[in-house]
């Protein structure tokens, strides 16, 4: 099911800008989102930092080959940024997609080595796009196909048995991973993961009804979708991952979380509420920015403005949003124990819980009571590793919750959050920050 389309940025050259202009038409005609150096950049910006900014937004960069491209330097450079994202964040995102103008087969070199912007200097191997698939430009069939291709699905991919699942499998095995674990403590193989999706495939396992979703763009993962629904409680657990972090797009988030949805409603089944963790911006280095008159283009401060956009978009979601705390407003933090050997604090990670209440319940205190107590005794005992996969995490699971309870007090409830001047400018200072 098709939910949403990609982001693209067209790489050219200069000489070839009518052809390059007259595709990015066709395809913003068709929904997806194109970025083309001639039509889309700012006055007086700093040309390569904003096309470093637009190519790491991008799923795909897709180059337009031609006698001038393949001597291009700026195609050249354009392509190392690919390159050095995919690197960077250990997968094929952006995705490199050539589209061809020659009218027929083409027996010259169409080899360009990617180049490090600016810099000059050759990262990664050179690409011989003559043994790629290449999509002609001149052919109107091949443009729907190009079209197909450039529009995400989202699968069930739960049975890894499936030839066609296997690729996608393996790639969403490793977000989980990455969302569980520090990569340097991490095993080589995480057993824990391949145990949950497998269990999703099963449908309704011990009380929980189980559903795992990837969002792809063929055989390229760009995001995992993991629900949970305790079914005696009604509550449900959302998890997402993206490529790396810094592609959880909300908006593909919640189209898809929305696909789910969908499907939890014609199978019968209902959240009374669903639970999103989230990390907290921490408004005291939000205050001393604000209060410094610090420019924008501060990292740690960027990263305070991703987090107040995560928050602020949950809030608007159409039920409201809530968050975990005591009876006296004070935030309680949830700790997700380790799922890796070893079962040790440093493997743990502290995060907080934003409740969406679907069906609007009065009764807050009650709801935020039975948050923890299923968290711990049924999500995180009910899947996480036990057994023969990890051997002690039952005694471990048990002295996290008695350590999780003497920090968290008898009296919890639901709150929402309050802004602040600080929090207002922040928002104002990084207003195309990404998710």
């Amino acid at each position: 099911m098709n939910i949403l389309h990609s982001k693209v940025f067209v790489s050219h050259s200069s000489k070839d800008e009518t052809i390059a202009k007259n595709y990015q038409e066709k395809l913003k005609a068709r929904g997806v989102q194109c970025w083309c150096y001639e039509n889309d950049l700012p006055f007086s910006a700093n040309i390569a930092q904003e096309i470093r900014q637009r190519i790491a937004e991008s799923d795909f960069l897709m180059v337009i080959l031609s006698e001038a491209s393949i001597h291009s330097d700026w195609v050249a450079w354009e392509l190392g940024e690919a390159v050095r994202l995919q690197q960077e964040r250990g997968g094929n995102c952006p995705i490199i997609l050539p589209v061809s103008t020659y009218r027929r087969a083409n027996r010259t070199s169409l080899v360009i080595q990617p180049r490090i912007m600016v810099a000059n200097d050759p990262i990664g191997d050179p690409i011989d796009f003559s043994t790629h698939r290449m999509h002609s430009i001149h052919a109107n069939e091949e443009f729907e196909q190009l079209v197909r291709r450039l529009t995400p699905s989202y699968s069930d991919i739960s049975d890894p048995r499936e030839d066609e699942q296997a690729p996608l499998f393996e790639q969403a095995c490793d977000l989980m991973e990455r969302m569980f674990t520090d990569a340097s403590s991490r095993p080589e193989r995480f057993e824990i993961t391949d145990h949950l999706v497998t269990q999703a495939g099963r449908g309704t396992v011990n009380g929980w009804f189980l559903m795992f979703r990837a969002m792809h763009f063929g055989h390229t993962v760009i995001g995992i979708l993991y629900l949970s629904l305790h079914e005696a409680s009604g509550l449900c657990w959302v998890t997402f991952a993206g490529i790396p972090e810094e592609w959880r797009r909300y908006g593909r988030f919640k189209a898809m979380e929305k696909s789910v949805r969908d499907e939890f409603l014609s199978s019968g089944r209902s959240p009374r509420a669903s639970f999103f963790e989230v990390e907290m911006p921490d408004h005291e280095l939000i205050r001393q920015w604000h209060e410094s008159d610090a420019n924008p283009g501060i990292p740690e401060i960027e990263e305070q403005a991703r987090r107040v956009l995560r928050i602020k978009t949950l809030f608007e979601s159409e039920c409201g949003a809530r968050i975990l705390s005591d009876h006296q407003g004070n935030l309680i933090p949830v700790i997700q124990p380790a799922m890796v050997d070893p079962l040790i604090e440093a493997n743990e990670r502290t995060h907080y819980l934003m409740i969406i209440a679907n069906d609007r319940s009065p009764d807050e205190h009650t709801l935020a009571e039975e948050v923890l107590e299923i968290y711990y005794s049924g999500f995180m005992s009910g899947w996480g590793p036990d057994g023969e996969n990890l051997p002690g995490y039952a005694d471990y699971l048990e002295r996290v919750k008695i350590r999780q309870k003497e920090t968290c007090p008898d009296h919890k409830s639901l709150t929402t959050l309050k802004s602040t001047p600080a929090i207002h400018a922040l928002r104002k200072a990084y207003p195309k920050v990404r998710l």
